[in-house]
């Protein structure tokens, strides 16, 4: 390591003139024999310094699978452009966006060495530098990403290329949802499928160059799968994944909620159960111990009733056949707990459900 001792940096003219307190050690190495090795990045911050007498650091980092490598350099007060190299020594991406705005290199990286230079275009700097490297999502539904349950909006990124053709997502759906995927920022041509979960494909996107990919489906809960495919060249890309539920009370977590049962106060509700909306769900909050009544009745086919606890797990059924009324009666403790409206076999039928404590 080197000393430095507080630097009056070169700022341009219409940057005002003072002093600033510059880094005093050097913490990287100066050429890719010396660059300082950290690793596997995930998000790790370091912060060094660039200048007249120390115009180079380099960063010596490996990816150990294929992986999206995003790499950031900012918080500079003077000009200093960032580089990347394969193990060779070969600059495959750089940034240079000038004046003192932050450098960034996007880059999708099969498994081996790298390095990243921060190299002083003019003036003396503090940085900060972030590098992360995110493993790549798998081409097959066995090595897919997971982006989770889908309710609202999500974006991803990622990168495919001769290499890595393919970048494969999971998602779930707890209800019948319409689902808007948008596959955009192109640089080359890549399509867009959507699988079910045994593998099959739904649906594919391909309209041909950098044209925004788009597929809209209504899907009924389950799990699926979104495959993003090279066709043509490398590309980066953004992936909007977007979930609207068509059933609103079709999941636990999307539940009507009735509030608080209190004796004397019974909640009494309409709707209907079918093939696209299967299962309706209620939660209730019964704050004492108290016996709990529930009734279905009103049918027009067969539907059966079920008492969950705050887990999911059933604690009474009542599932009788054809249009028959159904019921459960129960001493409950206090706490949150769920009724579940499901249709048999797929069947509509309307319904009225009476929820009442004593």
């Amino acid at each position: 390591m080197k000393p430095k001792g507080k630097r009056h940096a070169t700022l341009p003219a219409f940057e005002a003139l003072e002093d600033r307190l510059l880094m005093t050690a050097d913490f990287a190495g100066n050429t890719l024999a010396t660059a300082r090795d950290i690793g596997t990045p995930h998000a790790v911050v370091y912060n060094d310094y660039v200048g007249s007498d120390d115009t180079k650091d380099f960063y010596k980092f490996q990816v150990t699978e294929p992986s999206i490598v995003k790499l950031w350099a900012g918080n500079m007060t003077a000009n200093a452009d960032m580089t990347l190299y394969n193990n060779a020594g070969v600059a495959i991406a750089d940034s240079q966006e000038g004046m003192n705005r932050p450098e960034k290199i996007y880059r999708e990286l099969a498994p081996g060495t790298y390095y990243a230079c921060i190299s002083r275009k003019w003036g003396d700097t503090n940085y900060t530098f972030r590098p992360h490297v995110v493993p790549d999502p798998g081409a097959g539904r066995f090595t897919a990403r997971y982006v989770g349950k889908l309710n609202g909006v999500k974006v991803v990124g990622g990168g495919v290329c001769d290499y890595d053709r393919y970048d494969t997502y999971k998602f779930v759906l707890d209800s019948r949802s319409r689902v808007d995927l948008k596959l955009y920022n192109l640089k080359n041509d890549a399509d867009l499928e959507l699988i079910n979960v045994a593998g099959n494909r739904i649906k594919l996107a391909s309209r041909g160059g950098t044209t925004q990919e788009h597929i809209l489906r209504n899907l009924n809960a389950g799990t699926y799968y979104v495959r993003v495919r090279r066709r043509v060249g490398a590309t980066t890309y953004k992936l909007r994944f977007q979930a609207t539920s068509l059933d609103p009370d079709g999941s636990m977590a999307t539940a009507t909620d009735l509030g608080v049962l209190s004796p004397g106060f019974p909640k009494v509700v309409t709707d209907s159960v079918s093939a696209a909306d299967r299962n309706d769900y209620y939660r209730i909050n019964i704050p004492w111990w108290r016996t709990l009544h529930i009734g279905l009745n009103g049918l027009t086919a067969d539907a059966d009733i079920r008492l969950l606890d705050n887990s999911g797990t059933m604690l009474a059924a009542s599932t009788h056949s054809g249009t028959a009324n159904e019921s459960i009666t129960r001493f409950m403790n206090p706490g949150i707990y769920f009724i579940k409206v499901s249709s048999y076999d797929g069947v509509h039928t309307n319904y009225g459900l009476s929820v009442w404590v004593t």
